[in-house]
């Protein structure tokens, strides 16, 4: 992954698509009242219930080539990194660099390999029996970073994708291939995603509402990346985990209670989607722009007990080879976006005709005079699940959210947060609000689901 620098995303269609994808949003705006600060937990963080074995690896991407005494460090609360490289050595003949390999694997971390591309067939033959020995160790082989970003077009791309995961394929049918992306991939529909690929993620810093500078939420732009899934695919996750040494006002880097806030939502989103089989948090290592999760002591812990979650779910419920994909071919052209919250529906999803319902809301002043307040709710829905939550503030545009949400420095009056829960096919619950006074003398305050 290259280091975190706001990209410049040149998007043609992006409303039209991303209006495929919501109810409402037409004036969606990231309401200025919202905050990611603070760091307190959503009730069942780090409680992975019968519903929640569908995460299975937790582990850095590091930002840089981590030393076995590194990973050591992080023995207990990762199960895979990606760290250990190999090369070719001209004068050697062969493969090298296996030694730091075969100490993370004594500890009990799988790997996340990167692809070598070599057309040389006695380099590709040696890089393969240089990876055998660690074949029932590998969670999968990272085919690109941000392909996206490169100067090839989407349909090019593509095609060089699935002609690598092809070839790891041909000598590791068992092992799952994954690419990174960015949100240009998720927002421009020229992009496709290309087959052959078992794992995707896409990298998106800053603040959940307005992720990568993009102006749309995380949640949203994760409903994206769902619309273009293939069958049997998987998401990994990758939360922020570092903070800038020198901060401009361009970057919207977060601070670490801000990111420990943020960890906190990534899981929750985590824990409910069932897509979602891993997170990756970038980075580990710390160099000379940023501090990595390494030497951020409050996020470490937090990452900490997440991992340490995650592997115990995992431990009792050990992963299993994803179904084999097949050989690409040519992919048929794809169907116009479907105006809904959740497009292209299943059969499942297509005949859940129950919206979800909001069962619980509350308020805690965060401030003597309310204006500062921390608002919490809940929903369940009895057909597809819930997908996401729209908010509303005082009468302001929806937006996606997440509870809990805080909300600082409102004006002196009546105040009011309303809240609607979407499922998975599209069912919008009845409004849920509610509603309180900041007032230096009086406080008063009402719920109505």
């Amino acid at each position: 992954m290259v280091q975190p620098q706001r990209k410049s995303i040149v998007l043609v269609f992006l409303t039209v698509f991303l209006m495929s994808l919501v109810v409402s949003f037409q004036n969606c705006g990231s309401p200025k009242t919202l905050s990611l600060s603070g760091g307190s937990a959503p009730s069942n963080i780090g409680i992975f219930g019968a519903g929640s074995h569908h995460i299975k690896y937790f582990g850095y991407w590091p930002g840089a080539v981590s030393s076995e005494q590194t990973i050591a460090e992080q023995v207990g609360h990762v199960n895979f990194t990606r760290s250990i490289q190999f090369a070719w050595n001209a004068n050697a003949q062969s493969v090298v660099g296996g030694t730091a390999a075969s100490q993370t694997r004594d500890m009990g971390i799988g790997f996340l390999f990167d692809y070598v591309d070599y057309e040389n067939t006695q380099e590709w033959n040696a890089w393969i029996n240089a990876m055998k020995p660690y074949e029932n160790n590998i969670v999968a082989f990272l085919l690109a970073d941000e392909p996206d970003n490169w100067s090839s077009s989407p349909s090019e791309t593509k095609a060089i994708l699935e002609a690598r995961a092809t070839k790891i394929k041909s000598a590791f049918p068992n092992t799952p291939t994954m690419v990174n992306f960015t949100p240009a991939f998720i927002i421009d529909p020229q992009w496709q995603m290309p087959q052959g690929i078992d794992y995707v993620s896409f990298d998106c810093y800053g603040p959940w509402e307005n992720c990568g500078n993009t102006g749309y939420a995380y949640p949203l732009l994760h409903a994206g990346l769902k619309q273009k899934l293939r069958a049997g695919q998987k998401i990994f996750l990758i939360n922020d985990g570092f903070v800038a040494e020198v901060r401009r006002s361009t970057n919207n880097y977060l601070t670490e209670d801000q990111l420990v806030d943020l960890a906190n939502k990534y899981t929750q989103l985590a824990i409910t989607d069932t897509d979602v089989i891993g997170m990756m948090p970038f980075m580990w290592l710390s160099d000379d722009s940023f501090q990595g999760v390494r030497d951020l002591p409050r996020l470490r812990s937090k990452f900490t007990e997440i991992g340490s979650a995650i592997i115990t779910n995992s431990t009792s419920h050990p992963p299993t080879s994803p179904t084999p994909t097949p050989t690409p071919s040519p992919a048929p052209t794809p169907a116009p976006p479907v105006p809904s919250p959740v497009p292209n529906p299943t059969n499942s999803q297509a005949q859940d005709s129950i919206p979800p319902q909001i069962t619980f809301m509350t308020g805690r002043s965060a401030a003597s005079d309310n204006s500062n307040i921390v608002i919490d709710w809940g929903a369940t829905d009895q057909g597809t699940g819930v997908a996401y939550y729209l908010c509303s503030v005082s009468g302001g545009p929806w937006a996606v959210c997440a509870p809990p949400n805080t909300y600082y420095n409102m004006p002196y009056g009546t105040q009011q947060v309303s809240v609607r829960a979407v499922d998975r096919a599209g069912n919008i619950s009845r409004t849920a609000t509610y509603t309180w006074v900041v007032d230096p003398v009086i406080s008063r305050d009402s719920v109505v689901l």
